[in-house]
């Protein structure tokens, strides 16, 4: 891998476990901020892949810091397990009070975009197909997580809206 590339790989890399780390507070954050038995264990599990996507690219860094190269042994790929339904039944009924969990919900998409964004300018910034199929999979792993925030956000806004009398039907 050429300096410049190498150089630019490794700073990324230092950015996306800023990001990670980042992640995994935000979420405990709001894990401990929700009074939802079911959107705790849920921002707690979204805490924990952020704490496993920061362990692997801390290896990444110093593999490639190390030997000029990403390990290739080294996945990034969403783990098998669903997190499940955000919210209980109770929560539900209570939807138009949960001012904090749509912020947090609302965030939380945001910043699962920006590291979308950020792992697809480091996959792009290398012609070395290791560092190509990293980050295209911590694209996906990322995805994942934007995917289940957005389609909860989305059921408890409609909640929310509904019980707000903001639903035109």
């Amino acid at each position: 891998m050429e300096d410049k590339t190498l150089s630019t790989i490794l700073s990324g890399l230092q950015k996306a476990i800023q990001i990670e780390r980042d992640g995994y507070y935000f979420y405990m954050m709001a894990a401990k901020s929700t009074s939802d038995p079911e959107g705790h264990r849920a921002f707690e599990s979204l805490a924990n892949e952020e704490k496993e996507h920061e362990r692997i690219l801390k290896l990444q860094f110093d593999s490639l810091k190390n030997t000029g190269n990403m390990d290739s042994s080294l996945t990034a790929a969403p783990s098998d397990n669903s997190i499940g339904s955000f919210f209980s039944e109770e929560f539900a009924k209570r939807a138009s009070e949960a001012h904090y969990e749509m912020s947090a919900l609302s965030i939380g998409v945001q910043l699962e975009l920006q590291t979308i964004e950020h792992y697809r300018k480091l996959s792009e910034a290398s012609e070395d197909p290791v560092v190509k199929v990293f980050f295209g999979n911590m694209v996906e792993w990322e995805k994942s997580h934007y995917e289940y925030l957005n389609g909860e956000l989305e059921v408890l806004k409609n909640i929310y809206w509904s019980d707000s009398g903001f639903s035109p039907y």
